[in-house]
């Protein structure tokens, strides 16, 4: 009779986060994109003079530290990556649900982002889906789509005729 093998674990699952990944470079470089459509939403002040000069700092901060991270992923980019992280995710979203009138749709964005977070961990670390950082891409990209649009409300995409502006749909 043949016995039922069942694959081992991979002993170095938790190790995946330990090389580089180009992916997640690319998804990083993207959190300087709110930083950069504030600058370019007011032309005429200089960036010192933006009334969000700390924001600014502290996304393109963010950024080049997540950049790094997945880059060159060695212990020191990976904990001020992590402690970073932490620090903006805990801000923008408490902010953005405590200031901002669309509540629910800000505790749904939230819940989504945190879920993106721990699947692409859980998948890490525990499970053999080597495309686990497709989770934590997700992470990067609803966390940046949020920021943008529920935090800053700022349009990703400006109007390009009268027939996308909301208001010219109502007009007489």
């Amino acid at each position: 009779m043949d016995k039922i093998q069942i694959n081992s674990v991979d002993l170095t699952l938790h190790e995946r986060h330990l090389t580089p990944n180009h992916f997640l470079v690319a998804s990083s470089s993207l959190i300087c994109l709110p930083a950069m459509l504030l600058i370019l939403s007011a032309p005429h002040a200089s960036s010192i003079q933006q009334p969000h000069f700390g924001h600014l700092c502290f996304l393109i901060i963010m950024s080049a530290l997540s950049i790094c991270r997945w880059a060159d992923p060695n212990i020191i980019f990976r904990q001020l990556d992590s402690a970073f992280a932490k620090v903006f995710f805990i801000y923008y979203s408490t902010m953005t649900i405590a200031t901002k009138p669309k509540k629910i749709l800000a505790l749904c964005c939230v819940s989504m982002i945190a879920l993106c977070y721990q699947l692409s961990r859980f998948f890490r670390n525990r499970y053999p889906f080597k495309y686990w950082y497709v989770f934590h891409m997700g992470y990067h990209l609803l966390g940046i789509y949020c920021v943008t649009t529920l935090f800053y409300e700022l349009h990703l995409l400006p109007p390009t005729n009268d027939c996308d502006v909301p208001s010219s749909l109502f007009s007489p």
